[in-house]
């Protein structure tokens, strides 16, 4: 891809300050021709899409995929987030801790779902940023719906998402850290209208985190079964 090509389109949509179906189309054309992102591609689009005061849906999904495929298949180690990747990803979609866009925290969040493992911190900061949007009302989750001191449905899907994401703090698990995150967002929310979603979220959660933390392993289906047969058999004494 010719670099001229790339700067006259980042340039046009950068000075309209939008991005339509049809931009997206001549993105996908310069861009991603042959489905892969070059670093300079990836940062030009990061560019674009911190300029865009107006995305739509395609925009969005361009977003993702590409730095989906950029941050966990194309680059070493491939599916895998390490340090390096955490730290670029943070400083590129971030200014002063706050992600810029929400399709930024997609993007951010969707890199989580695909890799293999991350690191925690970086689950930790997406987690930060739905916890935000519940305390502030504010920040780049569905801006302008938001409200603060409540857990809307579209924060509670994201939550469930980032704490249960492949390459989540603890995986499947819930760590201590999450957890107390969740009892943040709980205190800030108490006695709110919240979304069923949430309040069902945050009781298994909870629970998942005091199994690993106690080290629950769950009992053999046939030692089970000898319990209760003693038990069916044992006299009160």
């Amino acid at each position: 891809m010719a670099d001229t090509a790339l700067y006259a389109l980042t340039a046009r949509l950068t000075a309209a300050g939008a991005i339509t179906p049809a931009d997206v189309v001549a993105v996908r054309q310069v861009f991603y021709p042959d489905l892969s992102i070059s670093a300079l591609e990836a940062e030009a689009l990061i560019a674009l899409d911190s300029a865009a005061n107006a995305r739509c849906r395609e925009w969005n999904d361009l977003f993702i995929e590409a730095m989906t495929d950029y941050v966990v298949h194309q680059q070493t180690p491939a599916d895998y987030v390490d340090e390096d990747k955490a730290d670029w990803l943070i400083s590129q979609l971030s200014t002063g801790g706050r992600v810029r866009s929400d399709s930024a925290l997609e993007a951010l969040v969707h890199i989580l779902e695909a890799a293999t493992a991350a690191p925690p911190r970086l689950a930790q900061f997406a987690l930060t940023q739905v916890k935000s949007a519940v305390l502030d009302g504010d920040g780049p989750l569905l801006a302008g719906k938001l409200e603060r001191g409540r857990v809307c449905e579209a924060e509670a899907a994201l939550l469930r998402r980032l704490l249960y994401s492949a390459a989540g703090d603890g995986n499947v698990a819930i760590t201590r850290a999450e957890a107390e995150m969740l009892f943040d967002i709980n205190d800030a929310c108490r006695g709110a209208d919240n979304h069923p979603a949430w309040t069902d979220l945050f009781a298994k959660a909870l629970a998942a985190s005091v199994m690993t933390v106690s080290g629950f392993t769950p009992v053999d289906p046939g030692d089970e079964a000898r319990r209760e047969a003693w038990l069916a058999q044992a006299d009160p004494s």
